[in-house]
């Protein structure tokens, strides 16, 4: 195919400026959605069946053989998350206040806080079309992020303070059109993850001056990523006719092995210190069947079942060496979640060849089972979508696509008990409660390139 070569030179290009800047976000659990925004108008309800662009290579490589062009697609979502907390109550004792035998008291700082980010989500897709029969396609794309925020001065610091989760995902896939009506695709994931876990640590700051306090707080920072985890992806793709078809598609699970550095930073009389630290996480593979139907010439329906395998993640360890194992030997952060599905509709009506608009709606399930499991680093449950958006035909060739979308997340609350082990055989220990009250909206922009 002619320009194909060049398209994958400017694919490489664009790759590198996109991602250097990517920034995680929080959506459904952690997963990320936003691998496209020509969807983002449907709530991203039926990406597995419609095919109508390059980003089919993430969504479901089955449908790369229904392009008739060469096509590169490179978009960004702009995500505004608004966590606001008020916490009820917060209670910690200290590592000074351990040796003297104090018992827990009350945590001093904020009790309105709020742990919201505002993140950009690129993502670069592209198809190469062979002879109407077979196709390649690449994506590079983040389907996983978190990035929460809370201020050093409040209430909630002792279990948290910044979380940050990012992934970039390289997957090269392939296509097979088996008969006129069915199609098959698979791929590969490549997938590097990168982890940032900060939280302030208890030194006696509400000790009186007779014992020569208050001590300022410390503070621990986890640091650490993943170059190499592997995974695997693969669809199929039925047409019923020209207008309706339904396709599957299944991605695997994708284990990392975690290496990094930790540090624990004290005030005197206490001495700070590091270390290394290594840990194993598994993020979920996912099933997602969708359905696509011309009604007719102008309007269409779309729908998708999601299926997300979050009971893998139960308890990340963070095991430490060096140094620092002589204060303490590891931390850990308990999930407890359970499998979620998301169900979403959405509605396309073609008001003239050049101009198409769309509107959809979704349920979206958190894994996080109750408030006694939910954490402050993911303060997360169930949320409703409600988009819309909008195509626009620029020529045979440039297409450019908007959307927008408001997640309504129910109110919540959050009743988390934490005991750290010491190496001393102590432990230190906080109990916060908190209401929370989120909402994200989220903006997006596409350009689409068919190389004719």
């Amino acid at each position: 195919m002619k320009g194909s070569k060049p398209a994958i030179r400017l694919t490489s290009l664009s790759a590198f400026f996109l991602l250097s800047g990517m920034s995680s976000a929080y959506a459904g659990g952690f997963q990320l959605f936003e691998q496209n925004i020509s969807s983002l108008g449907n709530a991203y309800a039926g990406t597995a069946a419609v095919a109508q662009d390059a980003s089919t290579a993430f969504y479901n490589p089955a449908g790369l053989t229904l392009l008739r062009s060469p096509e590169i697609d490179a978009s960004a979502s702009y995500i505004d998350l608004d966590i606001d907390a008020h916490v009820k109550s917060a209670t910690s004792n200290s590592l000074i206040g351990l040796l003297l035998g104090a018992p827990p008291v009350p945590v001093l700082g904020n009790d309105k806080v709020s742990a919201g980010s505002r993140n950009i989500v690129p993502a670069l897709n592209a198809a190469f079309p062979q002879c109407h029969r077979f196709a390649f396609g690449m994506s590079i794309s983040s389907p996983y992020g978190l990035n929460t925020h809370y201020d050093g001065s409040s209430k909630v610091k002792y279990l948290a303070t910044w979380s940050k989760v990012s992934t970039i995902d390289v997957g090269p896939s392939a296509a097979l059109q088996l008969t006129p009506q069915f199609s098959v695709g698979a791929g590969i994931d490549i997938q590097y993850l990168k982890a940032n876990l900060y939280q302030k640590i208890p030194v006696g700051e509400t000790l009186p001056a007779i014992v020569g306090g208050p001590f300022p707080d410390g503070e621990i920072t986890n640091r650490a990523k993943d170059k190499n985890g592997w995974g695997w992806n693969a669809g199929a793709l039925y047409q019923f006719n020209c207008g309706t078809r339904v396709g599957v598609d299944y991605r695997s699970r994708v284990h990392h092995h975690l290496e990094g550095n930790v540090d624990l930073t004290l005030p005197e009389p206490l001495s700070s210190t590091n270390g290394f630290l290594t840990s194993s996480v598994t993020l979920p593979d996912t099933a997602n069947l969708s359905f696509y139907s011309d009604i007719n010439c102008r309007w269409a329906l779309l729908g998708s079942v999601n299926w997300t395998h979050w009971s893998l993640l139960d308890q990340v360890v963070l095991n430490y060496s060096g140094p620092i194992i002589e204060s303490i030997e590891q931390a850990d952060l308990t999930l407890a979640f359970r499998d979620t599905y998301r169900v979403a509709l959405g509605a396309n009506y073609a008001a003239t060849c050049r101009w198409k608009f769309r509107a959809g709606v979704a349920y979206d399930e958190s894994p996080v089972k109750n408030s006694h499991t939910r954490t402050f680093r993911l303060p997360d449950d169930t949320r409703y979508w409600a988009a819309v958006g909008v195509q626009y035909k620029i020529s045979e060739c440039l297409l450019l696509d908007a959307g927008y979308s408001h997640l309504f997340v129910r109110d919540t609350t959050a009743h988390q008990a934490k005991a750290s082990e010491l190496a001393s055989g102590a432990e230190l220990f906080t109990d916060v409660l908190a209401d929370f009250n989120s909402e994200v909206n989220q903006v997006g922009l596409q350009l689409s390139w068919r190389i004719l």
